[in-house]
């Protein structure tokens, strides 16, 4: 074998071997990148939800808020005059906000006011409901846990806030249902990557919104995510489910004790989001390679033309040499020449 052909083998043997280490460490850098822009997305989209849940529920706040401060609430319920005034503004604050069911009013001596009318059952006693004892107790606007009505099989959360004289004492608790199914509707289009969707957890471990019906209203399946919640922790873990690696990212929302989780396969998604770099990586060593043997072929034709080309120059002065030689006239004294 030539000189010249051993160089071009080990010069190609080790073009090789240097684009495939780069190749391996692009595809390592490609997975790490892909990581990484996972993670901001998901810190992105969980900080997302929780504006967007903060101003919508601030929404309902601010409403009941102006609601509960108006002096109308100061009259004496017992007058059905009076009463038949607040009903009318529980109804306005209804038409107001078309996502809530009910908005009531009750007094400390039990006097109760709902809009849209509803029968209640006999006895009904709301000073002993947990929306007016926690309204009383915390002595400001609070929301309860997230629940499912047993009527309309809606998700439901109730806000109250208590409701002062102009004295500073206590007259009552005004509160709504407000419906969330809407809301959650279009909490449920954010995603993120390939895989990833969102869920809200409470902090028992129960689901309350998930592309899944099947799974709102019962505990989380998953173990270690069941005890990263209620353990109340932030941040992301991964587990495993049906055979696959997923990574769930938690984020404390501050309504409800709720929880804004994402999950995804990281997997499928650096896969996916490293693909480029990886075509790039498989494309370099071949045109190299494609590269190195085309400039071994011109180089071997070069040669060989400029070694035909010296043999043809070679040969031309040779044979011009002969000829001059042969062109040569002696001089012959003896030869006579005529006039």
């Amino acid at each position: 074998m030539k000189l010249r052909v051993k160089l071009i083998i080990a010069f190609i043997t080790m073009s090789l071997f240097t684009t495939g280490l780069t190749g391996f460490l692009m595809n390592e850098s490609a997975n790490r990148v892909s990581e990484d822009h996972i993670h901001e997305l998901t810190d992105l989209s969980l900080n997302h939800v929780k504006d967007m849940t903060d101003k919508h529920f601030s929404i309902y706040e601010q409403g009941l808020t102006l609601l509960g401060k108006s002096n109308f609430l100061h009259n004496n319920m017992a007058n059905t005059m009076y009463q038949s005034s607040v009903v009318k503004e529980l109804e306005a604050y209804n038409n107001t906000y078309p996502d809530v069911l009910y908005t009531y009013y009750a007094t400390v001596n039990k006097d109760f006011l709902i809009a849209p009318h509803t029968e209640l059952p006999e006895g009904y006693n709301p000073t002993q409901r947990p929306w007016y004892t926690k309204a009383v107790e915390s002595k400001s606007f609070n929301w309860t846990e997230v629940y499912t009505d047993a009527f309309s099989g809606e998700s439901i959360i109730s806000a109250s806030m208590p409701v002062y004289d102009n004295n500073g004492e206590l007259i009552g608790v005004i509160g709504m249902d407000l419906v969330l199914d809407p809301f959650f509707e279009e909490l449920m289009n954010i995603k993120v990557g390939n895989t990833g969707y969102l869920t809200l957890i409470d902090s028992t471990g129960y689901t309350l919104m998930h592309p899944n019906k099947d799974l709102v209203g019962g505990q989380v399946p998953i173990e270690s995510l069941y005890n990263f919640v209620t353990d109340g922790f932030e941040g992301f873990i991964k587990y495993e489910w049906m055979g696959n690696d997923k990574t769930a990212f938690v984020k404390h929302l501050d309504i409800a004790n709720m929880n804004a989780v994402l999950l995804i396969d990281e997997k499928i998604d650096i896969k996916m989001g490293g693909a480029p770099i990886r075509i790039l990586t498989l494309l370099v060593p071949l045109f190299i390679s494609v590269s190195i043997a085309l400039a071994g072929l011109v180089s071997r034709k070069s040669n060989h033309n400029s070694s035909i080309s010296s043999f043809n120059g070679k040969s031309r002065a040779e044979s011009g040499k002969r000829s001059e030689g042969n062109s040569e006239e002696k001089y012959d004294p003896f030869k006579y020449e005529g006039r």
